[in-house]
């Protein structure tokens, strides 16, 4: 026990003569913009110094987060910027179509003609339709193939084809 107190004590002296010892270089003498030494009074004049602000950064009236309000000119008052885009889609907006599937398909020939039937399951209801049948009120049924069936949309224009699953 005596040893580790001792060992204790000559690690504190050891520590505190490291901290006091002036093998350090004093630190550089704060200078002006202009390079010459300020005079020193108490630290404060080092101080009211670093306080004033630097010509170079006074100069600058640029400020980042206005930049984008300058790129873009303000519509004028009391009128609401709308694109062109933003006004042709607001004209065309199309609710989203039912989620549709193909669950089936059935053919038969119907006066020496094969006549090809498709169950589709869309907006919650099953459908029987054949070529040329509107389905959910949105579609309308262009070809029923072996294996897909080709549907347009009739609100929107688009056509797409729905593969058996």
């Amino acid at each position: 026990m005596v040893r580790v107190r001792v060992l204790a004590g000559a690690w504190l002296l050891l520590a505190l003569s490291a901290c006091t010892s002036s093998s350090t270089p004093p630190p550089p003498a704060e200078r002006t913009a202009a390079g010459a030494p300020l005079p020193e009074r108490d630290g404060l004049t080092v101080l009211e110094h670093r306080a004033q602000p630097s010509p170079a950064l006074s100069a600058s009236r640029r400020n980042i987060f206005r930049e984008r309000d300058r790129m873009a000119p303000a519509p004028p008052a009391g009128t609401r910027a709308e694109a062109p885009a933003e006004a042709a889609a607001a004209d065309t907006l199309v609710p989203p179509a039912p989620l549709v599937t193909v669950l089936g398909l059935a053919e038969k020939t119907e006066g020496g003609r094969l006549v090809r039937t498709a169950v589709i399951s869309a907006g919650g209801e099953l459908w029987m339709v054949k070529e040329g049948d509107t389905v959910a009120g949105r579609f309308r049924v262009g070809a029923v193939a072996a294996d897909h069936v080709d549907l347009t949309d009739v609100q929107s224009g688009t056509s797409r084809s729905y593969r058996l699953r």
